[in-house]
């Protein structure tokens, strides 16, 4: 419900925190794909203690399933540094694929050098 909620009233982007290497229910997914079809970012963290995201379940609700279906993977980050990073990307760019390449391995410690 909280992912509709979102939607409906105009949220840019969504952290999600998932199981293990980034697994939801399969029970949300309809409501992740309206999501990303509205141009929400939806970015995927681990709730497990020192957890990674990774694309390697491809069943639904599996990291790799959601990341093909446009979810953006936290990689390492947690819930709370993917927050703040989402809501200082959202400040520069709404676009979902500039906000997927700040999420990047090659953008994880730092954003890039022009952003200083």
């Amino acid at each position: 419900e909280f992912i509709d909620y979102a939607v409906d009233k105009g949220y840019k982007g969504i952290v999600l925190e998932g199981f293990g290497r980034g697994n939801v229910p399969d029970t949300i997914i309809n409501s992740l794909k309206t999501a990303i079809q509205h141009q929400v970012a939806v970015v995927l963290v681990s709730r497990a203690y020192k957890g990674r995201v990774l694309d390697i379940y491809s069943y639904e609700g599996g990291g790799a399933y959601l990341k093909k279906m446009g979810v953006i993977l936290a990689h390492e980050q947690t819930g709370q540094k993917a927050r703040i990073k989402l809501m200082v990307v959202l400040g520069k760019t709404s676009h979902i694929e500039e906000i997927r390449g700040y999420f990047e391995m090659a953008n994880y410690f730092k954003m890039s050098e022009s952003d200083s």
